[in-house]
């Protein structure tokens, strides 16, 4: 009972560091308040899975300059 509990834990901490991490473009984005958040958010959610579409939306959320 005790180990399923901590595998259960374990597998729940995994899961919220590996969102974290994926969604890192956007949350940059957020953070620097980019006009086009939404659309890094977007592109963050449907290519991010891709090394290429992850590295796309980083970019973008670090490159533009917010309005």
């Amino acid at each position: 009972m005790l180990l399923s509990l901590i595998v259960a834990l374990m597998a729940v901490t995994a899961l919220a560091a590996f969102l974290a991490i994926y969604f890192i473009p956007t949350l940059v984005a957020l953070k620097h308040d980019h006009r086009r958040a939404n659309a890094i958010f977007t592109v963050n959610t449907l290519t991010g899975w891709t090394v290429a579409g992850w590295l796309a939306a980083l970019s973008w959320s670090l490159r533009s300059k917010p309005m």
